[in-house]
């Protein structure tokens, strides 16, 4: 008997347009931290915003499922920001001997940018 279930549509990369719409409002803030914990010790406050900022868009980048890899990747690199970083190890791939959740991640991450033709 033949399968006559329909088939799934193919994800569409402007499925994902809200993702990566947050992913690139993410990487501007992550940039602008980083800025910002490299000058001179400023008030907490501008800091303390910023973090707050990056929170809650992380928090919606959380909520919105991935339709492509092109999301995928949004959400790994949020997800690998996440992690316990210092400003120096943010944009690097783990040290040798780090931890296996580190080492997914990273893997994961650089196998979505693989996919999606970036490097």
């Amino acid at each position: 008997m033949p399968d006559t279930a329909p088939n799934p549509p193919i994800p569409d990369i402007d499925d994902d347009r809200m993702l990566r719409h947050l992913g690139a409002e993410h990487r501007v803030l992550l940039d602008t931290y980083r800025v910002l914990c490299r000058t001179q010790p400023i008030a907490d406050e501008p800091l303390d915003r910023l973090t707050e900022a990056l929170t809650d868009l992380e928090e919606c980048v959380a909520g919105q499922p991935a339709h492509s890899v092109a999301g995928l990747l949004v959400r790994l690199h949020v997800l690998w920001s996440a992690l316990d970083h210092t400003d120096a190890s943010l944009f690097h791939p783990p040290e040798p001997g780090a931890g296996i959740v580190h080492r997914l991640v990273w893997g994961a991450l650089d196998d979505a940018r693989r996919l999606t033709g970036q490097r």
